[in-house]
């Protein structure tokens, strides 16, 4: 959990996201698939350029990513409109995304309410057509999403905070729930939290392993091939030494190589906001070239871990919050890295800052899936974005979530 807003930073994301509300199949832009997009598709099809179409409909709305509107997206938009197509498509390379809605009645988020639902909507409608995603809303917040997103995305159930990556399961091909830690809360919402999962999980008999051990789910960054990267906190928050620390994520996780960082910050310590994977054998990580010292002891923990890896440095530039603006926590304003890998895309948060564009092309430069950007300046203040707001699932783990909010 993290704290109090100010206006600019809410400003500048509603008029830097409007631009980003349009989905697949939206033609107009105007946060629905409708008749009227089928209209327009078909008014396109014969030639006309209506005037609503939305001027980026051609790169967002585009259905088969042929770079037109054409006789595809005529059909889909039909499809949905009748209920012969789900906004999600149970697929072995799409991946879940689950979000986690904040409360109505959750004072602790009650100033930054209305920016985490704008980013939730932005984020769920730039994912859908590429992945699939599901967002987890009370009954009573739902109403802040219905109208914004189709309901067959929508999950109603409680779960207890917006930072699903922390205290849900690691590694979507072998998900393992590690014991969630107090870094950012008490011990006794630590548990609550957590256990608010378990209930949702076990309703919905999602597989998993588990472990006593403490570990955020933001302090493990994998590969989904046997290479993780964690920091020193793990070894703290379980008394275990290096070697003991590097032998249980190897037999939790199936890894093969590990790597143990000096934190770059000492509230979460987490590693999501240091280091990417871009393949098997590409690992981006902070420019930290700033801080001599520490760049020296990251590269060479990382070079000595995976010896067969490319590691590219990556520039990052950091912000830090107003006095009392969410207490306690690093800003994550500026660390592009704390991004979301599944098998065909990349989800990279951006805050409309001078680096942005930079980092954004080296991650482009170094993978073959489809980079997809997410303007997060309106959650990256509390301490975390695009990465710390996911849970990714496959299988039938997801095809049980997807079909639960088919039917909710």
């Amino acid at each position: 959990m993290k704290k109090n807003y100010f206006l600019i930073v809410a400003l500048s994301f509603i008029f830097s996201a409007s631009a980003a509300h349009a989905f697949v199949g939206d033609i107009d832009n105007d946060g629905a698939v409708d008749l009227k997009d089928a209209i327009l598709a078909i008014q396109i099809c014969s030639g006309f350029s209506p005037a609503d179409v939305y001027e980026e409909a051609y790169k967002v709305a585009d259905v088969n990513e042929d770079g037109k509107i054409g006789t595809e997206e005529a059909i889909y938009t039909l499809q949905i409109i009748s209920g012969v197509r789900m906004s999600n498509v149970i697929s072995d390379d799409r991946m879940l995304l689950v979000l986690s809605a904040p409360s109505v009645h959750d004072t602790y988020y009650s100033s930054a309410f209305q920016l985490i639902v704008d980013f939730h909507v932005n984020y769920a409608k730039a994912v859908m057509g590429h992945d699939n995603v599901v967002v987890i809303v009370d009954a009573d917040t739902k109403s802040h999403y219905e109208n914004r997103l189709p309901g067959d995305v929508l999950l109603t159930a409680d779960v207890y905070d917006i930072w699903v990556r922390d205290f849900t399961t690691l590694n979507p091909l072998n998900p393992v729930q590690f014991r969630y830690t107090w870094a950012s809360m008490t011990q006794q919402e630590s548990v609550e939290v957590q256990n608010s999962f378990k209930i949702f999980a076990d309703r919905y008999e999602i597989q998993r392993d588990t472990t006593d051990l403490l570990l955020d789910g933001g302090n493990m960054v994998d590969n989904y091939a046997g290479k993780v990267v964690t920091t020193t906190r793990f070894m703290e928050d379980n008394n275990l030494t290096y070697s003991e620390a590097e032998q249980e994520l190897k037999r939790l996780l199936n890894a093969t190589e590990v790597a143990i960082l000096e934190p770059d910050e000492e509230v979460l310590a987490h590693s999501d906001g240091m280091v990417m994977w871009t393949d098997e054998n590409t690992l981006l990580v902070n420019d930290y070239s700033d801080y001599p010292d520490f760049r020296a002891s990251v590269m060479d923990e990382l070079e000595t871990s995976f010896t067969d890896t490319a590691i590219i440095e990556v520039p990052v530039q950091y912000v830090s919050n107003e006095p009392g603006q969410w207490e306690g926590f690093e800003s994550a304003c500026g660390v592009n890295l704390n991004s979301v890998l599944t098998f065909r895309n990349i989800y990279v948060p951006v805050f409309s800052m001078p680096h942005d564009q930079q980092a954004v092309d080296i991650i482009r430069q170094n993978t073959d899936r489809n980079v997809i950007t997410v303007n997060a300046e309106g959650v990256c203040p509390m301490g975390g974005s695009v990465r710390c707001l996911t849970w990714q699932l496959t299988g039938e783990n997801a095809e049980k979530l997807i079909i639960a909010a088919r039917e909710n």
